[in-house]
């Protein structure tokens, strides 16, 4: 799955895209642990090629920076919808049509009761 067309959906889409991530890296290339120790504070030591590290770190801070800018974009969008009063409008309109679905409704419950 090309990263350009990755669909984020939560967590599992997080690890999803890592799993895409090293497949992309050929294996030879992939880091490997050397050593993991957990008590506090922990580490863990990789042994990779730093070209290829460089490569991958420019990869994701790529797409978490087009992330916030995209989520930026949204904000403006919205606040700006908000400042101009057009998502109240949109509001207004579905009462109105909730309000003339109904109007056949209490037309016969008018003359069933007359």
């Amino acid at each position: 799955m090309p990263i350009a067309t990755f669909q984020w959906r939560g967590v599992y889409s997080a690890v999803n895209f890592y799993d895409q991530l090293k497949y992309a890296v050929p294996p030879q290339e992939r880091p490997n642990v050397a050593a993991i120790h957990y008590e506090s504070p922990g580490f863990v030591d990789l042994l990779l090629v730093s070209a290829v590290a460089v490569i991958v770190r420019g990869l994701v801070k790529d797409i978490a920076g087009s992330l916030t800018d995209m989520n930026a974009a949204y904000n403006h969008i919205v606040s700006d919808l908000q400042r101009r009063k057009l998502l109240r409008l949109d509001v207004r309109k579905k009462e109105i049509e909730l309000s003339q679905a109904q109007l056949p409704l209490i037309e016969d419950q008018a003359e069933v009761a007359a």
